[in-house]
């Protein structure tokens, strides 16, 4: 199977729960061509599976590929605040979010939340 196809099998565990045989998956779909939509698929999988780091370090790379999905930015921002405490970058992605999508409710929402 191609990236592709392991991404869509990747995508149908995850509809089904089933975090580990996601995980398989995406990892193989990463591994034949990194995108910023199959890390997040990763972070959502390690995150209901309790790998906080490991979400975190997915959700990192994503963000990193496309800096400017408000989707991917805002829960990068979430698991800055809440797992690393570093609220003064996850005010700043937030803020370059609300910049260029002034009615993206979520960001205005979290932002708000973050002492």
């Amino acid at each position: 199977m191609n990236a592709y196809e392991n991404y869509l099998a990747g995508n149908e565990c995850l509809k089904k729960s089933d975090y580990i045989s996601a995980i398989g998956y995406l990892i193989t779909s990463n591994s034949l061509e990194p995108h910023f939509k199959t890390y997040e698929k990763l972070f959502l999988c390690y995150r209901a599976v309790g790998q906080i780091e490991r979400a975190f370090d997915c959700i990192s790379c994503s963000y990193e590929l496309n800096r400017n999905n408000d989707k991917i930015a805002l829960e990068y921002a979430e698991m800055l605040a809440e797992y690393k405490h570093n609220y003064a970058f996850a005010k700043e992605i937030l803020l370059n979010v609300l910049q260029r999508n002034p009615l993206y409710k979520p960001a205005e929402k979290l932002i708000n939340t973050i002492p």
